[in-house]
């Protein structure tokens, strides 16, 4: 966050680094490609977009794009998962 300090003629900037405790991105399955797709929009400006063939290599995924994204910063602390439509486990 960035904030503008002024007093009288003198104006300084003032970076205020806020921790984000979590990042909540949605999941999505692309039929045609065989894929999970998960995304996150960043409220900064731009985001993360990630996929893998399975949810074990999509959380890989995540983790390391997460910590490319956030590289030199601070970064969340956790990540939540929204599936756009409700994953279905099969069983035979």
């Amino acid at each position: 966050m960035l904030f503008k300090l002024t007093l009288g003629d003198f104006a300084v900037r003032i970076a205020v680094l806020i921790p984000m405790e979590s990042l909540a991105f949605k999941i999505e399955r692309d039929v045609e490609a065989d894929v999970f797709v998960a995304s996150w929009d960043d409220p900064e400006g731009g985001g993360i977009t990630t996929q893998a063939k399975n949810l074990t290599e999509l959380a890989e995924a995540i983790r390391e794009s997460v910590r490319c994204h956030f590289s030199g910063r601070s970064s969340p602390r956790e990540v939540t998962l929204h599936f756009e439509s409700d994953p279905v486990l099969q069983l035979a």
